[in-house]
């Protein structure tokens, strides 16, 4: 609400005036700066605990009137302000663990290097070191055994697919019975070859294709009254090797 102002009134007013603008306006220096307090310097930690319990409590401490006494004593400069914490803040907590956790992590990954580096060096060495000498025997038989196992491969596959090679086979082996032992003879194969055999020819007289499931295909025992052949292709490389001098001589078997 407006009112009218007196003639003794009137004669006490100041006309406002704009202030100058064309200087340079001085700005008040408000900056505080805070200055840590030793609780040496003020009071005791159990004191200041007190004053804080009271603090929380609604109760009216006497720690900023004390903090004020410290200061002008022995900080003349210091600005009183908040108590210290005596609790750490979540913040605080999360910030200590994560501190925590880099400073393992980085430790963690310079040993994995150092360990890598370590590893790595000692291959190194050892590519500068010469080859051990292997004897000339023992590499000469590891060939011989990878050529024999490669060669029974093919044959067998020869074997399989190929009826009358299966029937050559047989046939070699009926050879080595003695003349009087060719008579009453039964033919052991797996089952797969024996009908084979038996859908390829005509069975001999006196001559039993037999099915024998202990045995693999393209093995093959013929079994007389006399003696008896093992004529499979294991066999015959076995034979094959030994007089070329690459096998021992197989012995015989019953």
């Amino acid at each position: 609400m407006f009112r009218v102002l007196s003639e003794d009134e009137s004669k006490n007013v100041v006309r406002w005036q704009a202030p100058d603008l064309k200087g340079t306006v001085p700005v008040a220096n408000t900056r505080q700066v805070a200055t840590p307090v030793r609780l040496s310097e003020t009071m005791a930690a159990s004191d200041l605990l007190r004053e804080v319990n009271a603090k929380r409590a609604g109760g009216q401490p006497e720690f900023q009137q004390a903090s004020q006494g410290g200061a002008a004593a022995g900080n003349p400069g210091r600005q009183s302000g908040s108590l210290p914490l005596t609790n750490p803040s979540a913040g605080m907590l999360q910030n200590s663990y994560d501190e925590g956790h880099a400073h393992g992590y980085a430790e963690g990954n310079a040993a994995l290097h150092q360990e890598s580096v370590k590893q790595l060096q000692t291959l190194v060495d050892s590519l500068g070191k010469p080859a051990l000498q292997v004897p000339d025997r023992m590499l000469e038989q590891e060939v011989i055994g990878l050529a024999m196992d490669i060669a029974k491969m093919l044959v067998k596959r020869e074997v399989e697919i190929d009826p009358e090679a299966l029937a050559s086979l047989v046939r070699a082996g009926m050879e080595q019975l003695p003349h009087a032992a060719k008579s009453d003879v039964s033919v052991h194969l797996h089952p797969m070859d024996a009908n084979v055999l038996r859908e390829l020819t005509i069975q001999p007289e006196g001559v039993e294709f037999k099915d024998d499931v202990n045995l693999q295909r393209g093995d093959c025992r013929i079994v007389s009254n006399a003696s008896t052949v093992h004529c499979g292709v294991d066999n015959w490389l076995e034979v094959m090797g030994a007089e070329l001098g690459l096998l021992p001589v197989p012995v015989a078997q019953d």
